[in-house]
């Protein structure tokens, strides 16, 4: 949720000549700031730095109220957004709009969507204008992304075998371990998601490879060169 109105903040443009008119801005709000006194050069810095960052607005947990009131189309912001942040927001929205026109939305459904959400890159989340004038508890506290896992580089896709549906990873940095949630992503891939259930290397089972030759099964084709992300709890 922007700080100004969204698209038509100027912050950017005075401070940076980077215009979010032309999808360009730079996030001056996300940043910290003090309060300065220009007659005597004293400063302050207040207890939540972060005094024009709002949290990321969120209309899961009220989606039902919204298409009531007559709208046909929702927009799902995802500009500089990594492609997991797009792909599980998308789906999460969709599956609260099929299931309120289906008639079966409630707050253990919006929950369990809002907790999907958490995942990928988030600054808590806030309803925003929509019932009312935000208060405090509608500002960030913390300086960026606290979603609740992180992805971490692997290697990248040497070759997929579709007979055998088998992907075979050169395993660079980050050693792959049986169990893992993988992301593997590509330009015309996309993003797939899949949990590592059986490991091999050089032809043997293996329980983890810290560098060279993986191979594990995997349903979605993927393609050489696409990257490999292991995903871990922040918690881990």
């Amino acid at each position: 949720m922007c700080v100004s109105i969204s698209g038509r903040c100027f912050i950017s443009q005075f401070l940076n000549c980077k215009s979010a008119n032309r999808g360009e801005c730079l996030q001056p709000c996300r940043r910290e700031y003090i309060v300065k006194d220009k007659e005597t050069g004293y400063e302050l810095e207040l207890q939540n730095h972060f005094v024009m960052s709002p949290k990321d607005l969120c209309t899961l947990g009220i989606i039902d109220k919204i298409i009531e009131t007559g709208v046909d189309i929702l927009k799902i912001e995802g500009r500089s957004r990594s492609i997991e942040y797009v792909k599980t927001v998308v789906a999460a929205y969709k599956k609260a709009i099929n299931l309120v026109s289906e008639g079966k939305y409630n707050k253990e459904i919006a929950d369990y969507l809002i907790s999907n959400v958490s995942k990928v890159y988030n600054r808590e989340f806030s309803d925003g204008f929509l019932f009312g004038m935000p208060g405090n508890e509608a500002w960030a506290r913390v300086d960026g992304n606290i979603s609740e896992e992180k992805k971490e580089y692997v290697g990248k896709v040497v070759n997929y075998y579709p007979k055998s549906r088998v992907v075979y990873v050169n395993v660079i940095s980050n050693n792959l371990q049986l169990g893992d949630k993988i992301y593997i992503q590509g330009k015309t891939t996309g993003l797939v998601e899949t949990i590592i259930n059986e490991l091999r290397s050089d032809d043997k089972i293996v329980k983890n490879v810290e560098r060279g030759e993986a191979t594990f099964p995997i349903n979605n084709k993927v393609r050489p060169n696409d990257l490999v992300f292991r995903v871990r709890s922040k918690n881990f």
